[in-house]
């Protein structure tokens, strides 16, 4: 795991309790925490645009095997940037959702940080000071949910470790469930297991060609075992093309369905914004 240092870790303006409700054939109740990171409200009516990827050690030597390389950074990083300038000048707005990790998603949010557009995390851990002690950053972020229900989750020992594990797989499900599309960058097994669950729930996304891990060698993979689920699959090293068709893919499905589909995400969003109004 890659320890993100950084001059001074914001605290949360404010913190509030929180339950996701999601009905499908019966209805799952989720008790975890959000945290705020910034004094300025969210957009509302926005693509939710995940960003999955690597958040171990990364390999620098440009070995693009392992899912954070140089490579992957690089893609990560053009991303984010890409992101933050379509929402300074074009509709509709992207908000970008990670797991609030280090790696390929610290590098993308960074990113996107800086031109302004602040991404929203889904955090494994159980609480803020949980999440900063394992290592993960919160700067780059306006909001996160975390998501832990296990407190003795940790990195130092090994059933800490498989703690942990669970932590993950679950944060994973419900960042699966609050995007409308995804794009992978590298990655490994973490990845691998969002990337499957994001093609059966017939979300599109798209893949990083170039950066290694399992979004360099996926699609080739894919062809063999390809299943219908009505997801679309982009495979491009071009972040531009990739946002855009996305976006086009989108609204396709809003004037099929008569409407943008709603998710939890954007509840958390409302909920946001009146604490600061």
């Amino acid at each position: 795991m890659v320890v993100i240092q950084t001059k001074k870790e914001p605290k949360a303006l404010f913190s509030f309790d929180y339950q996701i409700e999601l009905t499908f054939d019966r209805t799952a109740i989720l008790p975890c925490l959000v945290s705020v990171y910034r004094e300025e409200t969210l957009p509302e009516h926005t693509i939710k645009l995940g960003f999955f990827g690597g958040a171990g050690e990364p390999d620098l030597s440009d070995v693009v095997g392992i899912g954070v390389n140089n490579c992957s950074l690089k893609f990560a990083e053009r991303t984010g940037r890409y992101i933050g300038n379509h929402n300074r000048k074009y509709e509709p707005k992207i908000l970008p959702i990670t797991g609030a990790a280090p790696g390929n998603p610290h590098a993308f949010a960074e990113a996107a940080a800086k031109l302004g557009t602040w991404c929203v995390g889904l955090s494994p851990f159980y609480d803020e000071d949980h999440h900063l002690h394992n290592g993960s950053d919160t700067s780059n972020y306006a909001v996160i949910v975390y998501m832990g229900l296990d407190r003795s989750a940790t990195f130092e020992t090994m059933r800490g470790k498989q703690r942990m594990n669970v932590q993950f797989a679950l944060r994973d499900g419900y960042n699966i469930l609050g995007i409308h599309a995804g794009i992978y960058c590298g990655g490994s097994r973490g990845t691998l297991q969002e990337l499957a669950d994001n093609l059966q729930c017939g979300k599109d996304v798209a893949l990083a060609r170039g950066t290694g891990g399992v979004a360099g060698y996926y699609s080739e993979f894919d062809r063999k075992i390809k299943k219908n689920t009505g997801s679309h699959m982009i495979v491009s090293s071009n972040p531009g093309y990739i946002i855009r068709k996305l976006i086009a893919l989108q609204k396709q499905r809003w004037k099929q369905n008569g409407k943008m589909q709603r998710l939890f995400i954007d509840d958390v969003v409302q909920r946001t914004n009146q604490r600061l109004r």
